[in-house]
């Protein structure tokens, strides 16, 4: 199967998209499916390039073990719109996911 490229996008990259990266990535590795995707976040907004993640994003992570201290915010590329196409991105993740049928544990 073709390897599935996700990208969560919220305003400065900081705070929600590094936290949906790190949460969506751990449930992958969960379910073995790491070598299938391609997780990525970015912001619409370039002013907090290079930061990490929000202080109380990284907390909140930690909390359900996950570490998301190593990622560094950036802004969306043009090679990004790629993501539009959302039919095609929910059929997908629904096609990966049907082994995920069960309660979120993070």
């Amino acid at each position: 199967m073709k390897r599935i490229s996700i990208l969560f996008v919220c305003m400065g990259n900081i705070c929600r998209s590094p936290l949906a990266e790190g949460i969506f990535g751990h449930l992958v590795a969960e379910a073995g499916l790491t070598g299938d995707f391609t997780i990525d976040s970015a912001g619409t907004g370039g002013w907090h390039e290079g930061e990490p993640p929000d202080r109380r994003s990284i907390a909140t992570a930690k909390s359900h073990g996950i570490d998301i201290s190593g990622q560094r915010a950036r802004c969306i590329q043009p090679l990004h719109n790629c993501i539009l196409n959302r039919h095609r991105f929910k059929d997908a993740i629904m096609q990966q996911f049907k082994v995920l049928q069960r309660p979120l544990r993070v």
